[in-house]
Formats: structure tokens, C-alpha cells, sequence
């Protein structure tokens, strides 16, 4: 099942290039799981689309890491994310559900 993650970069440090990256990632006990990427756009938000199978779990424990010229400059905690798995009752798909992360501040 496919899902979007959404959210916000603040970017308050100088130093930091207008080119940013941001990565989904699942936090695992023994390998995080990568989900994907984005470049921020000229508001600092980003969207990511991601996989369950992927991640391999229905509830996983999502973080991102963001980037700037390469170089890694903030990780957030991880939040455990459920209800991502909604079934349409009229057609009995599974509808793709949406994650807003939030806005992180750099």
C-alpha cells in the first residue's frame, strides 16, 4: 500500500544551501528501512511517496533525515504512525492515506 508524507523545513541557519534534501526512513531494531526522498521546494515543504512493503510493517516508526550539499544536518525522532491502512467499504481497495510530519527547524 502507497502512502504520502508531507511536511515542512525551516531553514534558520545561514550556512545552509538553498538545496535541501529530505529522506524517509523506518526505524527497525536491526536495519533501518530508506523509503524515499525529496528536494524541499521554494516554501520548504517536501512530499515523499512511500510503501508499507517496504517498511514491512502496517505501523512503522518514521523519521527523516535532512540534507543540505550532501552533508547530513538534522535527523528527527522517529513517531510511530497507525491508521494507514483505511479500506474503501464501496469497493474494498485500500485507499492511499496521507502523514503529515510536521515542520522541522534547521
Amino acid at each position: 500500500m502507497l502512502f504520502n508524507v508531507y511536511g515542512k523545513v525551516e531553514i534558520s541557519d545561514a550556512n545552509i544551501s538553498a538545496a535541501v534534501s529530505v529522506q524517509l526512513w523506518d526505524k527497525d531494531l536491526l536495519a533501518d528501512d530508506f523509503l524515499g526522498e525529496s528536494i524541499i521546494d521554494e516554501e520548504g515543504k517536501f512530499t515523499i511517496l512511500a510503501s508499507l512493503a517496504d517498511a514491512g510493517e502496517s505501523t512503522p516508526e518514521l523519521y527523516v533525515k535532512i540534507f543540505s550539499a550532501g552533508k547530513l544536518k538534522f535527523t528527527s525522532q522517529a513517531v510511530k504512525v497507525s491508521g494507514l491502512l483505511k479500506r474503501n467499504k464501496a469497493t474494498g481497495f485500500i485507499e492511499q492515506s496521507s502523514y503529515d510530519l510536521g515542520i522541522f527547524s534547521i
